[in-house]
């Protein structure tokens, strides 16, 4: 994890470091846990505990939901691929006019990520968002698919400045994908059709190449 923080820097991401609350250590040498484990896990880690300017929380408000959705598009999923971007841009653009008080945990976890990339100083919403899609997690019921797959890395990168509990998830997203296939010699995941295959093959490379 440690590498591809370096290999992110010689991308152009830079992730701002927050405070956490306090988790025990990671078991060492640990490479999959469950599902339960991480979810369970910390659901308030990674929000910042720095005091809000009002003012500039006021202004980011005031953005558009686009405007944080284009920050994660350029600064994570161009260089880090977790979704097909037409389809994502089809499932916002028939959201965004609703409150966000009832966006998909995905959706989200997308947000609250392009809100840590933008750069407006969204602590406070950033931390709402990714706080509303820890706690549906809680109350949804999950399972080892291909959409927690992808979503466990996503609150993986949002953890990314936190080691220990980054590699949590990204452990789990591991697991999951170990158990549909991905280390065969040829995946085919039960037969998916092109070209969604590929595409979920392609967030399959981004997990391995985080846990570099």
């Amino acid at each position: 994890m440690a590498r591809v923080l370096h290999d992110l820097d010689a991308l152009g991401i830079h992730i701002p470091a927050s405070e956490s609350d306090p988790l025990p250590e990671a078991e060492s040498g640990h490479k999959s846990q469950s599902l339960d484990d991480v979810m369970l896990h910390g659901a308030n880690s990674g929000s910042s505990r720095q005091g809000p300017n009002r003012e500039a929380e006021a202004a980011a408000r005031s953005q558009p939901l686009g405007a944080f959705f284009e920050a994660f598009l350029q600064s994570f999923n161009h260089f880090l691929f977790l979704f097909s971007e037409a389809e994502l841009r089809q499932s916002f653009n028939l959201r965004e006019q609703t409150s966000n008080a009832d966006l998909p945990v995905d959706i989200y976890l997308v947000l609250a990520l392009g809100a840590k990339a933008s750069g407006f100083q969204v602590e406070d919403i950033r931390n709402e968002w990714y706080t509303r899609a820890r706690l549906r997690l809680l109350t949804e019921e999950c399972h080892d698919d291909l959409w927690m797959m992808r979503v466990l890395t996503l609150i993986c990168i949002f953890e990314i400045d936190d080691i220990d509990v980054a590699c949590r998830f990204l452990n789990a997203a591991l697991s999951i994908g170990l158990g549909l296939g991905f280390d065969s010699q040829e995946p085919t995941l039960n037969g998916m059709d092109e070209p969604v295959l590929s595409q979920w093959l392609r967030v399959w490379e981004t997990i391995q190449f985080l846990n570099l």
